[in-house]
């Protein structure tokens, strides 16, 4: 198996949910695009169904479901693993 494909495979279960103007949303943004992962992005500024599904996604997260990735979480893990 290629890299990349090993890559993709390992983010096809990841969405980045996201404020556009999010301060850890940008690094995260920035990061993936650096990196060239396939990451979808979901915008839950706005009220309605995406910010919604964040909802129950935090509240999964709470009780140890992670289904999403938060920009806060991923920034955190390239800071504690360190970026390569």
């Amino acid at each position: 198996m290629l890299l990349t494909e090993s890559v993709d495979l390992a983010c096809q279960d990841l969405e980045l949910y996201q404020y556009k103007t999010c301060p850890f949303c940008i690094k995260v943004r920035q990061e993936v695009r650096r990196l060239s992962l396939n990451i979808p992005r979901i915008d839950t500024q706005a009220e309605g169904r995406d910010r919604a599904e964040l909802l129950q996604q935090s509240l999964a997260l709470r009780f140890g479901k992670n289904q999403g990735l938060s920009a806060r979480s991923f920034c955190e893990g390239v800071i504690a693993k360190g970026a390569p």
